[in-house]
């Protein structure tokens, strides 16, 4: 094994690549000179050479070595940093979007607050006159059936006007029993009025399903 074959070996590990090697014959052309270059010498000696000289070289070249491998390291180390702080600024723009996601959505709540506030003083009128005008109405007169019809239109608006209510977050929980079967059964009237025709619901009720409470808070 000559020093070409030996240097070419050093070479293929990863940990030796940068390795000051110096080469040192008692004769050399320019063909083998150049052959030394390509397996990865760092310089080519002939002896005899002065002591003094070659202790100079290789202290140079030892000291170039730990100098690149001192860059090398703190190029690493500014990688690392570089993608640690992308990481935070990324997670900081993450919570800046959540952050006015949330107040975007505070601000929806309370002008849906607002809104349904003034809309459930007027269902309030209208519930309360529907319900002094069917007091003084015969039940079997078509006029009570149409006054019945708006009194119940109204009070499902009123318990729409609550779920906003809730969800604005101006409204107190208050638990209370109700019917399932009722509640779903509103709800997939409410839904099949604003889904697309070609949709179509198919639902079926339970018997004897116990009473949930509604209002308790998550």
């Amino acid at each position: 094994m000559d020093g070409y074959e030996i240097a070419t070996r050093i070479r293929q590990s990863s940990d030796n690549r940068n390795v000051p090697i110096i080469f040192m014959t008692s004769s050399a052309d320019d063909r083998q000179t150049q052959k030394g270059y390509e397996v990865g010498a760092v310089d080519y000696l002939i002896r005899p050479i002065d002591s003094y000289i070659l202790t100079s070289k290789v202290k140079i070249f030892i000291e170039l070595y730990l100098q690149r491998r001192k860059s090398q390291d703190l190029v690493v180390k500014l990688e690392h940093e570089i993608i640690e702080r992308k990481s935070a600024e990324s997670e900081q723009l993450n919570l800046e979007a959540q952050l006015r996601h949330a107040q975007k959505m505070e601000t929806i709540g309370t002008l849906a607050g607002g809104i349904a506030h003034d809309f459930n003083n007027l269902l309030g009128s209208i519930i309360g006159y529907s319900d002094l005008t069917l007091k003084q109405i015969d039940r079997n007169t078509p006029i009570y059936s149409y006054q019945s019809k708006l009194r119940d239109g109204a009070n499902r608006a009123a318990n729409l006007v609550k779920q906003i209510l809730t969800f604005s977050r101006q409204s107190e929980h208050r638990p209370r029993p109700i019917k399932l079967n009722t509640v779903v059964k509103l709800a997939m009237l409410s839904r099949m009025r604003i889904i697309r025709k070609i949709i179509k619901l198919a639902y079926q009720f339970g018997q004897d399903i116990l009473q949930a409470l509604k209002g308790l808070k998550k």
